[in-house]
């Protein structure tokens, strides 16, 4: 079995959030870091039914997918934490995929 591809990605404002339990109970988790999973195909579905005009949703929605995150921590990162991030996941991606190029 191969290894998945993982970037570790410390957050330099770690995001704070009540978490619900599969139980129902809610409890408070602190990330401090994201993994980076390689893109595979599949993250696209992330995207799906968003119109076009909707690029920061699909860049938000893809980011979560790949860090396997729900979109409502990708939503609280600082802006050097989501460039970071950002850059990460556009390195993965072919060239125009978010931007309407056809590469």
């Amino acid at each position: 079995m191969a290894m998945e591809n993982v970037e570790i990605i410390p957050l330099k404002n770690p995001i704070t959030l009540l978490m619900r339990a599969p139980g129902g109970e809610e409890r408070e988790e602190t990330i401090v870091e994201l993994k980076l999973h390689e893109f595979e195909a599949g993250d696209l579905r992330a995207i799906d039914g968003l119109p076009d005009t909707h690029q920061g949703s699909m860049m938000l929605a893809l980011m979560a997918r790949m860090t396997r995150q729900p979109v409502r921590v990708i939503e609280k990162l600082k802006g050097h934490d989501f460039a970071a991030l950002g850059n990460k996941v556009k390195a993965f991606l072919p060239s125009g995929l978010l931007d309407g190029g056809t590469d």
